[in-house]
């Protein structure tokens, strides 16, 4: 088995300060698309991602990896998605993705360490699988199931607004 350092049980100030400063955000009716990785498959889904008028709403997420791409977008985007993969080179298709977004202080972020667990806790605390994670400057995005997206919205929402609000009371 695997053996872990137990956390201090008071979490640092940087710690808390990135977590008061944490924002949740729900997506729901998205799609998961993965095709083989080449590179006219990547040039057609750039080509479709820089052609397309997409809403702030409208989600659109290419995630490139060794063997394979994932696309993540709504789901009434998925036939247009597909349409530029032959069908050989898709992998597989899921059309029931939430994506839960939290935004956060990119300071507080890059000066503390912790928050990333502390968030994925959350969804293992809940037994929610993770299916993707893929962050920017001030936000990281935990792809999951839709059937699981209100309940980890909630739970991490309460958990972050009472930790904003205790940490407000100091």
């Amino acid at each position: 088995f695997l053996k872990t350092k137990p956390f201090n049980k008071t979490p640092s100030a940087e710690l808390v300060k990135l977590l008061s400063s944490s924002k949740v955000f729900l997506q729901t009716g998205l799609a998961e698309v993965h095709a083989v990785q080449t590179p006219e498959n990547y040039d057609k889904i750039t080509m479709l991602a820089k052609n397309t008028r997409w809403g702030a709403d409208d989600p659109f997420y290419v995630i490139p990896q060794a063997n394979s791409i994932s696309i993540i977008s709504g789901t009434e985007n998925t036939a247009k998605i597909l349409e530029q993969f032959s069908k050989e080179d898709v992998l597989k298709v899921e059309d029931d993705r939430a994506l839960v977004t939290i935004s956060y202080d990119p300071k507080a972020f890059f000066d503390s360490f912790g928050g990333l667990h502390f968030y994925t806790g959350q969804f293992a605390y809940l037994g929610i699988p993770i299916l993707s994670i893929f962050s920017a400057y001030d936000r990281v995005s935990f792809l999951i199931s839709q059937g699981d997206a209100s309940g980890a919205f909630k739970k991490l929402n309460l958990s972050l607004n009472e930790i904003a609000r205790l940490h407000a009371k100091k």
